[in-house]
């Protein structure tokens, strides 16, 4: 029970550590890169892709292969680090409180992009809110075009860098946050392997594990719609009729509830993909504008915290089953210990 408590107070410290001081990756240290002599010098940015001097013959390129290979080693063995010490972590913190919160805090901390979401959003207009949030879709045209795009992804990564984590992590603590951590990076691996049958299994892995975050997301905007100036009835029955539109299941979920609370529609055809053509509508009214994206990301917060008080509530819920369980397991034997101890001390039998 005190374990699970702590994970829960370690859930809220590592929200508030996001809200106050935003994603701690993004202190990253700068890519080392070789300029090429005479080309500008240290501003150029031209990469040296030549070979180096000073060899020739079959072994000239081994230390560049060499050089190649750690990186790949480091890829393969990383999540196998990663998920060994993060059953070490839990198996030595079990019976320290302190310890439990302090880990679980540091890494919600790392995993939860609640800050980083809503300001991506909040801080620009259509003009420019496509290029923080959907880089690939920088190049459309129509400034509507733009809205939908980053309303669209804010409903995205609301539900699988804000609610997915927070909601693994109070059903299975630290080793449900880093599986879903583990198989969403292993989704993005595979899509810049470009593998499509990699990309099936890691795609049908991260539907699987999204699958219930998304519906809790959906439910959570739905609740909060009237913050946002829409209508709960209103959101219920969008969400109710068009969550199956989407072609990804997760995604419909989250996107369905967001335009109905902002009484906007999203999908349809795309100026950045023809393939999109036929995606069918999601929502009634008219497209997102400008008034909609701060709108949005005030929605995004709410349905955060909603999902933490949720985690945090499963949590604990969690720790109160399994020590209901542990203490009807060891009744019959505490019982029939005190059955013998009137024998023991000499007392009268039973």
């Amino acid at each position: 029970m005190q374990s699970t408590v702590a994970t829960a107070a370690g859930m809220a410290a590592g929200y508030v550590l996001d809200a106050l001081f935003g994603d701690p990756r993004r202190r990253r240290l700068p890519t080392r890169i070789r300029l090429r002599p005479g080309k500008g010098g240290p501003g150029s940015g031209e990469h040296d892709t030549r070979p180096r001097q000073g060899k020739s013959g079959p072994g000239a390129g081994a230390p560049e292969a060499e050089a190649g290979a750690v990186p790949t080693a480091l890829t393969v063995a990383a999540p196998v680090l990663l998920a060994a010490a993060t059953a070490a972590v839990t198996v030595a913190t079990r019976r320290q409180p302190a310890a439990r919160a302090a880990v679980t805090a540091l890494g919600v901390w790392a995993a939860v992009r609640a800050r980083e979401v809503s300001r991506d959003v909040a801080g620009r207009g259509p003009g420019d809110c496509a290029q923080g949030v959907v880089p690939a879709e920088a190049a459309i045209s129509d400034r509507s075009h733009r809205a939908r795009a980053s309303v669209e992804t804010l409903a995205l990564r609301t539900c699988g860098q804000v609610v997915a984590p927070l909601f693994w992590t109070g059903v299975a603590g630290l080793p449900g946050l880093t599986a879903q951590h583990l198989i969403r990076s292993a989704h993005r691996r595979a899509l810049r392997s470009g593998e499509p049958a990699l990309v099936r299994v890691t795609g049908g892995a991260v539907s699987l594990v999204d699958a219930v975050p998304a519906r809790l997301t959906g439910l959570l905007t739905v609740a909060a719609a009237s913050l946002a100036g829409g209508s709960t009835a209103e959101a219920w029955r969008i969400w109710r009729r068009d969550r199956h539109d989407h072609p990804v299941a997760g995604a419909g979920q989250s996107q369905a509830a967001l335009a109905g609370a902002l009484r906007v529609r999203l999908g349809g055809p795309s100026d950045s993909d023809a393939a999109e053509a036929s995606r069918p509508f999601i929502g009634d009214g008219p497209r997102p504008q400008e008034q909609h994206l701060r709108r949005a990301a005030r929605l995004a917060r709410v349905v955060g915290l909603g999902a933490l008080a949720v985690s945090a509530g499963l949590c604990v819920a969690r720790g109160v089953l399994i020590t209901g369980i542990a203490a009807r397991r060891t009744a019959p034997a505490a019982a029939a210990r005190a059955a013998h101890l009137p024998h023991r001390f000499g007392g009268p039998a039973s």
